[in-house]
C-alpha cells in the first residue's frame, strides 16, 4: 500500500510495484484491472504497462462490482482505519498512520476461504504476530545517549500508531509536535481503559 499526496503520483507506484513484484517472484506481470479513475488511464502509466506487455483492464462505469475484491478490502480497511483512530482517541488527521496498520494487520490475518494468510502467500512463511501492538497505546521510546546530557530523562513517552515498512521498527507519534519517531525498543505502557 502506498500513501499519496494526489493521484498524479499514482503511475509512478504502479510502476514501482510491478517492478518490485517483478523482481520478487522472477515472473512477468500479465494484467492490472482498474475503474475508469484518470490516475489509471493516463498517458504515463498506459505507456508504462505498453513497454512491459501488461493488459490493462478497466471494469464498466459506475459498476464497482466488477473489482469486487479490491472493493472489499478497501471498505475492510476503511472501517478497520475509523475504528482504530476512535479506539486511539486519536484525531482523524492520522488516518494515513491507522490505514497503513490497518493494512499490516490485515495481510497478516486470515482470509475467508483461504488457508493461507495474504503475508504466506507474498513471503513464503507464517507470520510472526508476537511484535503487535494496540494502535494507540502509550510506549515510551529511549532516547539514545548522543541525544541527551548527563541528568536528562532517558525515555520519551510517545503514541504506537505502526509499524515501519522495511525496517523491524515501531511508528511512535508525538502529538504534540506532530513527529513521528522510528524505534525498535519501545516499552508498552498498561492502558487504564482496558482496567476498568
Amino acid at each position: 500500500m502506498y500513501l499519496l499526496k494526489n493521484k498524479s503520483k499514482a503511475a509512478s507506484k504502479i510502476r514501482d510495484y510491478v517492478e518490485s513484484a517483478e523482481t520478487k517472484f522472477q515472473k512477468t506481470s500479465k494484467k492490472i484491472r482498474s475503474d475508469r479513475g484518470g490516475e489509471y488511464t493516463g498517458s504515463e502509466l498506459k505507456n508504462f504497462l505498453k513497454s512491459k506487455g501488461i493488459q490493462s483492464e478497466l471494469t464498466c462505469q459506475h459498476t464497482p462490482e466488477q473489482n469486487g475484491c479490491a472493493e472489499r478490502k478497501n471498505r475492510y480497511l476503511t472501517e478497520m482505519t475509523r475504528s482504530m483512530l476512535i479506539d486511539a482517541e486519536l484525531p482523524n488527521k492520522y488516518w494515513g498512520e491507522a490505514l497503513m496498520t490497518a493494512n499490516h494487520l490485515h495481510n497478516r490475518l486470515p482470509v475467508c476461504g483461504d488457508s493461507h494468510t495474504p503475508f504466506e502467500r507474498w513471503e513464503g512463511r507464517k507470520p510472526n504476530l508476537n511484535y503487535t501492538k494496540r494502535f494507540g497505546c502509550s510506549a515510551y521510546i529511549t532516547i539514545p545517549d548522543e541525544q541527551r546530557r548527563k541528568l536528562d530523562t532517558k525515555a520519551r513517552k510517545l503514541t504506537f500508531v505502526g509499524y515501519e515498512s522495511g525496517t523491524k521498527g515501531y511508528r511512535l507519534l508525538d502529538a504534540v509536535t506532530d513527529k513521528i519517531y522510528v524505534s525498535r525498543d519501545v516499552i508498552k505502557l498498561p492502558d487504564s481503559r482496558w482496567n476498568s
